[in-house]
Formats: C-alpha cells, structure tokens, sequence
C-alpha cells in the first residue's frame, strides 16, 4: 500500500497491518505479525522497539524543555508502554516519536524528536505523518502539547484548545524542580 504525501511516498507492507487476535480470558490480546515500517530516500520510520537505541533516545529527550529532568528509567518505562516510532538512517537512530494510547478511543502524540545534525530536512514532518497514519491510531482522538510548535501540527489537523492538567511536570518559568 502506498500514501503520497506532500510529494514524498510512504511505503507500508499489507502484512504489517494483519492483526491477529487470541482471546485470552474473554479479553483481546493483539499481536503483530510484523512491525509497521514506511520508507523515504534512504531513511526508515519503524515501530518496532527492539531497534530503538534507548541511550540516543535518552540523550535527546533530556536535552528538551519538556524532558530535561526525566530519568533514563523513567524514559524506558514510557518506552514500554507506548507505541513508538525510530527514525533511522544508514541503520542509525536519527530520531524518536511515541503515542500513548489505550489503542481505541484516545492517543496523545509526545516526545516528537529529531536528532540535531539531520533536522531542517522534513523529517520531524515525515515521523509525525507517519505516527498518525498508524492503523492502530485510526479510531483514535489525537492530542498533544507544544510550547513552540502549534503551526507545525496545525497542518496535521490539530487544533488548540483548552485542557485541564493534575501534577506532573510543568514547562517554562515555572518549572524550576522536577515534580516526578
């Protein structure tokens, strides 16, 4: 199956899509055959965790405003309970997206990053098409939080609005500790 978009195709095989479903205790329990993988002059978006290199993708979240106090066991944690996204060239890690998400009604698009040296190019743009055209994102509301970056995902369909917010970590001049 193939999406143009913006004059740049993504390539994903109809394989990764099949989804097969084992009851377990009356409940649904999903596992992929294969890992969703889209490609792009000679770069790769995949969401398969296993080639995610968690020592770049720490190094970067904490070099962020919204992650500079999140420790690495904190980062791994997120890791394993979201659906990731690398961005790899020539088989290196270049960059790193995830979804948290119940899989059915509600994701929330966080840790959007791009490795310093390959930015500029669109491929922070690319790695956001890709997280929303995720078939396990389809039935989903999409949400996320920027500081800098609205009209970036306002041409991806998202739009500002007010939300209400308990604990955790707060951006800006307010943030002067960590509240982990």
């Amino acid at each position: 199956m193939k999406s143009k978009r913006g004059g740049s195709v993504s390539t994903f095989s109809a394989a990764a899509i099949n989804v097969v479903k084992l009851a377990l205790a009356g409940r649904f329990c999903f596992v992929y055959a294969t890992a969703m993988e889209w490609k792009r002059d000679g770069y790769t978006v995949t969401d398969e965790k296993t080639r995610l290199d968690l020592d770049a993708v720490s190094e970067w979240l904490r070099s962020t405003y919204w992650a500079a106090h999140r420790r690495r066991e904190v980062i791994e944690q997120s890791i394993r309970h979201s659906l990731c996204f690398g961005l790899f060239h020539a088989g290196k890690q270049i960059g790193f997206a995830r979804a948290v998400t119940d899989y059915a009604t509600f994701a929330w698009v966080c840790d959007v990053i791009v490795a310093p040296e390959h930015r500029g190019y669109g491929l922070g743009k690319w790695m956001v098409e890709c997280v929303i055209a995720h078939p396990d994102l389809q039935t989903t509301t999409l949400v996320l939080r920027t500081r800098d970056a609205h009209t970036l995902y306002e041409r991806f369909g998202f739009e500002r609005t007010e939300y209400l917010r308990r604990g955790g970590l707060k951006f800006g001049p307010e943030a002067s500790t960590p509240q982990q």
